[in-house]
């Protein structure tokens, strides 16, 4: 009966450990992501507000430039 209590309560401290690691993980995981958005934000907003204003988007070929990799049009 000793033996099944020690291994009983050993095992909920393991499993108490690896709850906590796996919430740890798991708010790092989320405040990485949260980061990460943030980051995306600023970058577009700097991509933004870097283009001159009348800049429209070019098609592909505008001004002589291959669409393709071996240099076909």
């Amino acid at each position: 009966m000793l033996k099944a209590t020690t291994q009983r309560d050993a095992l909920r401290e393991v499993q108490h450990a690896v709850l906590g690691v796996q919430s740890a993980v798991h708010d790092e995981l989320t405040r990485m992501a949260t980061r990460l958005a943030v980051l995306e934000q600023a970058l577009r907003r700097e991509v933004v507000r870097q283009q001159p204003a009348s800049a429209a988007p070019r098609p592909p070929g505008a001004l002589g430039a291959p669409t393709r990799p071996d240099g076909a049009r």
